[in-house]
Parts: C-alpha cells; structure tokens; sequence
C-alpha cells in the first residue's frame, strides 16, 4: 500500500473466500490468524500492518463469493490485470521485445520484427 501511495503503483485486491469486511476489521477466521501472525511484533509494526489491511479492503475489486465458478473469475481478473498493465507501463520497457512474425516463419526463413508498444 506504500507504494501505490508513494510510486502510484497499482493494486489490485482479490478476496478469495474470506470476506473482505474480516479483513478490514481483522475479525473472523482471518482475525484469528492475524493475532498468531503478530505475536512477538512491535505494536507499531502490527499497526502499520492493519493500516494497510484497511486500505486494501477498502480497494476491493474481486471476492470469489461474487461468482458461480472459479474459472470464470479467474478468467475475469487475467483480463482485467491484462488490460490494466497493457494501459499503464510506458512503451520504454518495450524497445527490447521481439515478435516472431508467424506469416512468414519458415517460408523465408526467421523473420524477426520490433514489437513496440
């Protein structure tokens, strides 16, 4: 959550099933595994950690009860992770990609383009 604040990074949260309200609150079966995790942690440690658990919740885009079969959210979050990066990383990180040409792989030998973008 740092870095979406600080460096704008993107996050995207996935709730599979575990309600994201115990998440949160840090209540429920997820509470429970919350205080085990944070025994022997600094108080400001546990609540830097809660701060950011509340953030994420908060940021919600998929909860796994939301949906009649796994394959079908799956499918949705590739899409959407898909569509996501395809709109956001800058064409610079590009420039050193190739794309194998399959039209004319193996009539002319390897024909190997530049991808950009």
């Amino acid at each position: 959550m740092k870095c979406r604040k600080e460096l704008g990074q993107i996050v995207m949260a996935v709730f599979y099933e575990v309600d994201p309200s115990d998440i949160k609150k840090q209540t429920g079966d997820f509470g429970k595994v919350f205080i085990k995790t944070c025994k022997g942690r600094k108080k400001e440690e546990i609540n830097k950690w809660s701060k950011a658990l509340e953030g994420v919740a908060t940021i919600a885009e998929e909860h796994s009860r939301n949906w009649d079969t796994e394959a079908v959210m799956i499918e949705k979050i590739a899409i959407d992770v898909s569509n996501t990066l395809n709109n956001s990383t800058p064409s610079i990180f590009f420039d050193s990609l190739v794309q194998i040409n399959g039209s004319s792989y193996g009539k002319s030998g390897n024909s190997i383009t530049p991808r950009f973008g």
